[in-house]
């Protein structure tokens, strides 16, 4: 009976002893990925202090009144999430309309050098009215420069 719970005194004390190993693996991990954090916490801090120290204050650069009142309103609205939206909605729609605007400019420099060659066919005239890829519109624009009939650039549309 001795040797029985001698045994099983044995036992239980390896599995203490596995137990703490398994703890201590345990605790080296918790430490590992806290120290890895803290220094990806301490990596930031340093480069939002760099950042910081690097980016000038416009606030404070100016002393007229009215320019401190107008940077501070535009920091306000970059802060502002939804003016935020509106700022980029407005520089869509300011996209397009330059683009139309490039289209447009295009269309009329193509009929003005057409005209120049004779009286544009209606059906040309509606087909260029009507495109909007600026990349064709760029090449009907050279090729109007370089024909020397209306019959010539049709073709070299095609």
């Amino acid at each position: 009976m001795n040797k029985m719970e001698d045994f099983l005194t044995a036992t239980k004390l390896n599995e203490l002893l596995h137990k703490r190993e398994v703890e201590e693996k345990n605790k080296n991990t918790v430490l590992w990925i806290l120290a890895i954090i803290g220094a990806v916490a301490a990596v930031a801090g340093i480069a939002y202090a760099v950042y910081r120290f690097f980016t000038p204050d416009y606030l404070e650069d100016f002393e007229d009144d009215f320019v401190k009142r107008l940077q501070e309103n535009v920091r306000k609205v970059k802060e502002s999430r939804k003016m935020e939206e509106r700022y980029m909605l407005l520089e869509e729609l300011l996209k397009t309309e330059r683009n139309e605007g490039k289209a447009e400019g295009k269309m009329e420099g193509i009929l003005d050098l057409l005209e120049d060659l004779g009286e544009v066919p209606d059906d040309l005239r509606v087909m260029i009215e009507e495109e909007t890829s600026l990349s064709k519109l760029r090449s009907w624009l050279k090729a109007a420069a370089k024909a020397e009939s209306i019959h010539q650039f049709m073709e070299q549309m095609q």
